[in-house]
Formats: C-alpha cells, structure tokens, sequence
C-alpha cells in the first residue's frame, strides 16, 4: 500500500495546475489534487475564506480520503 499524499494548490490556482506533479509522485504514492472550494471545479462554497473554513475543508477531506 502507498503512502498518501495530498496536494494543494495555492490562492490563484486549481488542481490541474498540479497534474504535472501528481503524474510524477503516483508511482511512490497514493495522490490526491482536491480543487479547494471556489477553485476549479469545486462545488463547494464558503461564506467566508477564512484559514479556520479552508482548514475545516481540508480536515473534512482528508477524513473522506482515509474511508477509502
């Protein structure tokens, strides 16, 4: 089994900016390139961009990625 790994994009960016990367780390690692929410194809919309919101996405993410 691969060790997990998420990646993350930055303000202006989105998940396909880092499909160069991903194609590069899947052979050592299971990855993950989740678009946070108001990026790319996210559907998920906060009220408020706020560290605490994007860290509660991420916790809630990563909690989703481990069901699996």
């Amino acid at each position: 089994m691969k060790p997990k790994l998420i990646l993350l994009h930055g303000a202006l960016g989105d998940a396909k900016q880092l499909q160069p990367l991903r194609a590069h780390l899947e052979s050592e690692f299971e990855v993950f390139v989740p678009d946070l929410p108001g990026h790319g194809n996210s559907a998920v919309v906060l009220t408020e961009y706020t560290i605490e919101n994007l860290s509660s996405f991420l916790h809630h993410y990563m909690q989703s990625m481990s069901e699996k």
